[in-house]
């Protein structure tokens, strides 16, 4: 078994350019923490891998889920589903007016991306968008 590893921003990984996750956290050997490998090791096995900081790979990991998730397109949705999704877990971030409402599902779907339902007069609207967007941020998003 490796040693521990301590990850902070100086911390590395290797990362395949558009994909959805790591492959492995880069020792000071340059060797995976977890599989013991080098970089032309893992070039055997996936292509196009490269050491970047994990901060890096995290920031386009998470541009990658967001046009996956197509973060901010709201698609309508029947007043059914809206109270389905609103009994399934309890709402985070829940946002009650006369002519408008929103909340955001507990549960992430992928990162801190989840799905948000929105109420606007007798429209009913899923958009995804990080945990936290604000209701204003969301109903922008359902007007467009």
């Amino acid at each position: 078994m490796r040693d521990m590893l301590t990850v902070d921003e100086k911390t590395q990984c290797f990362y395949v350019e558009g994909a959805h996750n790591i492959i492995d956290l880069v020792t000071e050997d340059g060797r995976g923490h977890f599989g013991g490998e080098t970089l032309d090791e893992m070039r055997q096995r996936r292509p196009g891998a490269q050491i970047v900081l994990l901060d890096a790979a995290v920031s386009a990991i998470q541009e990658v889920n967001r046009k996956r998730l197509k973060v901010g397109e709201p698609i309508e949705i029947t007043k059914e589903k809206f109270t389905e999704m609103l009994e399934v877990l309890p709402p985070r971030f829940w946002v009650v007016g006369k002519d408008h409402g929103s909340f955001q599902m507990c549960e992430l779907t992928c990162g801190n991306i989840t799905a948000c339902y929105v109420r606007l007069g007798s429209k009913y609207y899923e958009v995804m968008a990080e945990l936290g967007t604000p209701h204003d941020k969301l109903v922008e998003y359902c007007r467009k």
